[in-house]
């Protein structure tokens, strides 16, 4: 599950939109413990990352506009349905790998690579996404880490396209 701070610290996207653009201050426990509120002015947004590095997001104040909420309600079920058809399905144990490169989407270079079918020990990747790793019963980090560096290998060579991982591994 994702939480408001998580999708803020990576900017998450959506349909050409991105929560950090909406943000207006976040208040967070820096890594001294200090809690501090920080501006729109200190913040800074760019593709699925942010500078909010500090040790936890408590509280984010939103810049929205209003709008009739059964036109909000009928724009987020139709959103919603379209992400729903290409995740996976919610009972796997998924992570999404990569971010898009240059406005392809990841799952397009895995595809156009020939990797789709690819799996390492327990891992493989989703029918329904290419860029979703699908953990089984067996899988371990390694195997998810061998599938990650096997995919970034065989884009690099076969389209000249390093992809940047989605996830810190550390």
């Amino acid at each position: 599950r994702q939480t408001v701070g998580g999708a803020l610290h990576g900017n998450a996207t959506s349909h050409g939109a991105n929560i950090g653009s909406y943000a207006h201050s976040v208040t967070v426990i820096t890594h001294g413990g200090e809690v501090r509120t920080r501006t729109r002015d200190e913040m800074l947004f760019a593709y699925r990352s942010s500078n909010l590095d500090e040790l936890v997001i408590l509280d984010v104040r939103f810049d929205l506009e209003a709008a009739d909420s059964g036109e909000l309600t009928k724009q987020m079920q139709k959103l919603w349905i379209v992400n729903k058809a290409n995740q996976p399905l919610p009972d796997q144990r998924t992570a999404m790998l990569f971010k898009d490169h240059g406005g392809m989407g990841a799952a397009t270079l895995i595809e156009e690579a020939g990797l789709q079918k690819s799996q390492v020990g327990g891992v493989e990747l989703s029918e329904r996404n290419a860029n979703y790793v699908v953990a089984g019963s067996k899988a371990t980090s390694r195997d998810i880490l061998e599938l990650t560096d096997l995919l970034r290998e065989g884009i690099l060579q076969r389209l000249g396209i390093e992809l940047e991982m989605a996830v810190d591994v550390w």
